[in-house]
């Protein structure tokens, strides 16, 4: 079984097999390829004899491959153009450079904590089972969010692997905080995501967590998370909408269940009474 998504040059898939099998050949002639496998399925790669669940495979165009599965497997792969993720890496600080993964073999990362890997193939997976199931597609700046999303999530173990220098002065970490805020209401209703933000300021995920979590007590992915969802309450009051999935969708949430459980703590009622509520 193979799902697929498609956003622009970039191409998502996750997929799984019950039985061993073997893999030969080049991974793409003409694109980078990112993959690994979900935490609870065993895998082994002939290259890589200690191989984890959660580890991250990269190769670049051409890159030849060589893996052996000896079970049920569960994976995802991200296949990107060189341009598309060279312009991501140059973006967002902490992600390194290019050149370190090039080579006629693919390189393994390995996270120094192994839950990050498990993590990010669950959220990878979840993107894709919710776009899957969209019945609308998604706009221009809800597909931007979430090819960010995705790149992100799949070279994030690498960043972990990455040290940089960091200013720990108050001063400019509240400078930080107020600049964010100020991008955050001049974005409006559009989603924006921890690497755009990284991007725009020219700053570290650790730098930026930091001085959100020091500051103010609140990751960055938690105040995104707080302004998203009262983006997607003030969409569901109006009322001109057919599906609290589709809103949530649209607001970069993918997995429907948990939506509504921040949604919930948040507010007091889950999503569906607000919207029937407006319906009134």
């Amino acid at each position: 079984m193979v799902s697929h998504v498609n956003l622009g040059s970039l191409d998502l898939y996750a997929g799984s097999f019950s039985l061993g099998m073997e893999a030969r050949g080049v991974m793409s002639e003409s694109r980078w390829v990112i993959g690994s496998t979900q935490a609870d399925f065993p895998v082994t790669l002939a290259r890589f004899e200690d191989h984890r669940n959660g580890d991250v495979v990269i190769g670049s165009p051409g890159t030849d491959r060589h893996i052996r599965y000896f079970g049920a497997t569960k994976y995802w792969a991200l296949v990107i153009t060189e341009a598309e993720l060279q312009d991501f890496l140059d973006s967002v600080p902490g992600f390194g450079d290019i050149e370190r993964w090039r080579g006629s073999r693919a390189t393994m990362l390995r996270p120094i904590d192994q839950n990050v890997g498990a993590w990010a193939a669950h959220e990878i997976g979840s993107i894709i089972d919710a776009f899957v199931s969209a019945k609308v597609e998604p706009s221009p700046d809800a597909a931007q969010y979430w090819r960010r999303a995705v790149i992100d999530l799949a070279m994030y173990p690498a960043a972990t692997l990455i040290q940089q220098s960091e200013d720990r002065t108050g001063k400019r970490a509240w400078a930080l905080i107020r600049n964010v805020t100020d991008y955050m209401s001049a974005a409006g209703t559009r989603p924006v995501h921890v690497a755009e933000l990284c991007s725009n300021f020219a700053v570290s995920r650790r730098t930026l967590f930091r001085a959100f979590e020091d500051r103010i007590g609140m990751s960055p992915i938690a105040y995104l998370r707080h302004k998203r969802l009262c983006d997607v309450r003030a969409a569901l009051a109006s009322g001109r909408t057919a599906r609290v999935e589709d809103v949530a969708f649209e607001h970069g949430f993918a997995d429907p269940s948990r939506f509504a459980g921040y949604y919930r703590r948040l507010f007091g009622e889950l999503p569906s009474a607000t919207l029937q509520r407006a319906r009134l």
